[in-house]
């Protein structure tokens, strides 16, 4: 056993500290600052007052920033909700609420 685990080492393609097991779980663009203050300031779903998790209007795979004009409070079934309808059909059902919360937000 001893031997395989030499040889392993000896012959593995990637050493440990640059191994694709080992990538970092963080993104490193995330503003877990900003994130953290906006659920602070917001810690209600904008459509209905339950617990909140940030969402991003435009994600940040699409390029989308965690500034807080990028995000919006939502519950975990509306934030779901979100991402499977889509963007815009999501501001076509819950339209006044979306805009009563920018409203308010200002």
């Amino acid at each position: 056993m001893a031997i395989i685990k030499k040889l392993n080492e000896h012959f593995h393609p990637y050493p440990k500290e640059k191994s694709l097991y080992h990538l970092p779980k963080e993104n490193p663009n995330k503003n877990t600052k900003a994130i953290k203050e906006f659920k602070k300031k917001y810690p209600k779903c904008m459509i209905c007052e339950l617990p909140q998790q940030t969402n991003h209007k435009k994600t940040r795979g699409a390029g989308g920033a965690d500034a807080k004009e990028n995000l919006w409070p939502l519950c975990f079934r509306h934030h779901t909700e979100r991402h499977a309808i889509g963007i815009k059909s999501f501001r076509k059902k819950y339209g006044l609420e979306i805009e009563n919360w920018e409203r308010k937000k200002k």
